[in-house]
């Protein structure tokens, strides 16, 4: 696979994952896994090498949640912010905010360079991206994405699995 145009290519394979769009690549050492067998949702597990330039360009110093391996080697120390596997639910505040989601949604923002998102009225924190239990606030952050139809895959009904 030929290197992408970080301004652009890389933004849209991020909104094809919470679209639920899959992502064509055929890489051994580097698929793309899915989390859940909803509507084919997909996370990057193990990020291809020549897609690390794009993604830092793309959020430069800004925190970013995509992680490389699941092991902690010196490979993905280099890489990557953050040790372990992640989540959609983990990159999911990033990606709101590259799509232009609090744009049209103004109540909603993100409030730090760990991107926990807050009610701007209420600071009512609903979601915190370093976190790895799956509790209350990410089921109320859904719900308001589920409502707002943030995400036209994810319902009420599927939202559990979504969420692991």
């Amino acid at each position: 696979m030929e290197k992408l145009n970080p301004k652009n290519e890389s933004v849209k394979i991020l909104l094809n994952i919470v679209l639920g769009k899959a992502i064509e690549y055929t890489e051994s050492w580097a698929p793309l896994v899915p989390i859940t067998a909803v509507d084919k949702i997909y996370v990057v597990w193990y990020f291809p090498e020549h897609f690390y330039p794009l993604v830092t360009d793309l959020v430069k110093s800004e925190v970013w949640i995509i992680d490389s391996l699941s092991n902690s080697t010196s490979e993905s120390k280099r890489v990557t912010r953050y040790e372990g596997t992640m989540s959609l639910r983990r990159i999911l505040p990033a990606i709101l905010q590259l799509s232009g989601f609090y744009d049209k949604h103004k109540d909603l923002k993100p409030v730090n360079r760990e991107w926990d998102l807050r009610f701007a009225d209420k600071e009512q924190c609903f979601f915190q991206t370093y976190g790895v239990s799956c509790g209350p606030f990410s089921y109320k952050m859904m719900e308001v994405l589920i409502s707002r139809r943030a995400l036209p895959n994810i319902t009420q009904e599927n939202m559990t699995c979504f969420l692991f």
